[in-house]
This record gives C-alpha cells, sequence and structure tokens, in this order.
C-alpha cells in the first residue's frame, strides 16, 4: 500500500466527521494488511484531531486476516483555538 502523508491527510479530513476509524480505513483500504491498518491509526492519533467513544460495546473486525475486537472511535477535526 502506497498512500502519501497529503494524500491520507486530505482524504480523512474530506471525511470527517468519522464515527468508526477503523471501519472507515478498512474499507478505505480494503487490501492493506494488520501492520499497515496499525499505521494508519497510528497516523490519525498522532495528527491532533478530536478522537472519542462512538459506542458502549466493542465491534468486531477483520483486519488483514486477524480478527479484532475495539471500541468505535469517532474522529473530528480540531477546532481552532
Amino acid at each position: 500500500m502506497s498512500n502519501s502523508e497529503d494524500d491520507f491527510r486530505q482524504r480523512l479530513e474530506a471525511a470527517m466527521p468519522i464515527d468508526d476509524i477503523v471501519a472507515w480505513l478498512l474499507q478505505q483500504y480494503p487490501a492493506a494488511s494488520e501492520p499497515e491498518i496499525m499505521g494508519l491509526l497510528q497516523r490519525v492519533y498522532g495528527r491532533g484531531y478530536k478522537i472519542s467513544p462512538a459506542a458502549r460495546e466493542q465491534r468486531n473486525y477483520s483486519v488483514g486476516g486477524q480478527d479484532w475486537s475495539a471500541f468505535p472511535q469517532r474522529v473530528e477535526a480540531t477546532k481552532p483555538a
């Protein structure tokens, strides 16, 4: 998977607010491996967006052939101070 930082950021911000970041990443990058999805999540978490719980129950995901169970997280752009 090849994706520049600017392309990823633009795609991410155009889709905001995103109600379930893992589901969104899996839809956008269906052939991504587990390490690639983890790397994309690190990009999201490292950019300072507002991230909050989106549900009270865990969801199951298939990520690069691995089963994940996680609470969905909503991602929104931060507002300027």
